[in-house]
């Protein structure tokens, strides 16, 4: 039987999935679009299919909604987008090329939250 730990993670790379698969139909879908303004990135393509599919109207972090006072409801699933890339170390290169790592970009999961899904965090008195 899975842990919670391993069913999580699962769970995560699930979704992953299904961002990457989302992701590229929308940039095929709008690839003339794409090519005449350099501008448009996956990411504003996929809040635009957000706003279009789920009527959302403002997406911000779990953080920044918690930073105006705000706090995610619990079992709201969120909106995912690309975070900023990150670079990782893949493993060494060819013993022709000296003491260097392959790197590549890792692209992590945004995930966002619309204003519909968190409510005013309640103050102890």
């Amino acid at each position: 039987m899975a842990t919670k730990k391993e069913t999580r993670s699962a769970l995560a790379k699930e979704r992953r999935e299904q961002l990457k698969v989302l992701s590229q139909k929308l940039k095929s879908d709008n690839a003339i679009m794409i090519m005449q303004d350099p501008t448009i990135t996956v990411n504003k393509l996929l809040l635009q299919w957000y706003k279009q599919k789920f009527n959302v109207s403002e997406l911000k972090t779990y953080e920044q909604w918690k930073n105006f006072g705000f706090q995610v409801k619990r079992g709201e699933e969120s909106y995912m987008v690309w975070g900023t890339p990150r670079t990782i170390k893949i493993g060494p290169k060819p013993e022709d090329e000296e003491d260097q790592e392959e790197k590549d970009d890792f692209f992590p999961v945004c995930h966002l939250f619309d204003a519909s899904q968190v409510a005013p965090i309640q103050t102890k008195k």
